[in-house]
């Protein structure tokens, strides 16, 4: 089997271990292999766990690491350990009721494992940011074009869309995303900022990894995410927050490679440059941005009047409303 750059044979090893839980069924392993196979990745380690927290955890160090997200719980993580690439699974959510999702998951993963194997991340190019919240920008910008990288490789190879980059999902992320932000937003008598940045920069961060999504499905399909089919709330929610940067990011995601094809170390650095700057602008139509101090140091600055504060109230309310309605019409 020749790989899908075409440089020659790509020899397939994978060893499926099971961490917790039920001994998944030989069909899911199937599902498993296919998806690993699928991009020509390289040799790597499945864990298959319940706890996938814990598993997450244990093998990365961390603790505090969780699987739910605020509108999703996520199905499976790649890690790059001593030991080489792990693809952890979350056996809770991969089961075999949809061995197509199980395939295509894994597929996606094995992406980031061949990113990773070739080099192209984050680390030690702190250097390409000139202060601390650029850096995080950075940081943020990149890991949504490695997600872009590897949905574009996956859409390459004709499996189906995900639900992540759904009209659907993409609204009622905006959604949250508007609840939040109004949550995190203190009484004017108690404004730090820095407690709001750590309440905010989240949002921002989840945000982009689903417009990477819909923005993939978008240069694949050659149209836009069908927003209007979701009512005029979500695209008043579309209009003030996603649209004014939407085409900056289709042009950003277009240039880059999918995860199969090994992007020059310049590119990659430019498209970091780059994509930090989309997301401060991304966080300015949220309402907020950073700003250097003239002493040194920076701050995270508040942009929302009351007016618009007014107007986020008013379409959250009326959203939830809609989505009542919806799942009373349901039975």
């Amino acid at each position: 089997m020749r790989s899908p750059r075409g440089e020659g044979p790509t020899v397939h090893v994978m060893r499926l271990r099971v961490r917790d839980g039920h001994s998944p069924s030989a069909a899911w392993r199937a599902a498993v292999e296919r998806g690993v196979r699928a991009l020509g990745g390289p040799a790597l380690e499945v864990v298959a766990a319940e706890d996938f927290d814990g598993a997450v955890r244990e093998l990365t160090g961390s603790t505090t690491y969780s699987a739910d997200r605020g509108t999703g719980t996520v199905g499976a993580k790649t890690l790059d350990t001593a030991a080489g690439p792990v693809i952890v699974v979350n056996t809770k959510v991969l089961t075999d009721t949809d061995l197509a999702l199980v395939e295509r998951t894994l597929a996606h993963e094995t992406g980031h494992a061949l990113i990773d194997g070739r080099g192209e991340v984050l680390e030690g190019r702190r250097d390409l940011a000139g202060s601390d919240w650029a850096w995080h920008l950075l940081c943020i910008a990149g890991i949504a074009m490695h997600e872009a990288r590897c949905e574009r490789a996956v859409g390459g190879l004709g499996y189906p869309a995900p639900y992540s980059s759904t009209a659907e999902h993409l609204v009622a992320v905006l959604h949250e995303t508007t609840l939040e932000l109004l949550q995190a937003i203190p009484e004017p008598t108690c404004e730090d900022q820095w407690v709001v940045m750590q309440a905010v920069i989240p949002l921002l961060d989840r945000l982009t990894k689903v417009l990477a999504y819909a923005a993939a499905e978008a240069l694949r399909a050659g149209e836009a995410p069908a927003i209007a089919t979701q009512g005029v709330l979500a695209v008043d929610a579309w209009q003030e927050y996603v649209a004014p940067t939407w085409e900056r990011r289709l042009a950003l995601y277009r240039n880059l490679p999918p995860a199969t094809v090994a992007m020059p170390e310049a590119d990659w650095h430019q498209s970091l440059v780059q994509g930090a700057l989309l997301e401060h602008d991304l966080l300015r139509c949220l309402g907020f941005e950073f700003e250097d101090s003239l002493g040194g140091g920076y701050g995270f600055y508040r942009r929302v009047d009351d007016d618009r504060l007014a107007k986020w109230v008013q379409r959250g309310l009326a959203q939830e409303a809609l989505y009542e309605q919806l799942e009373s019409a349901k039975g």
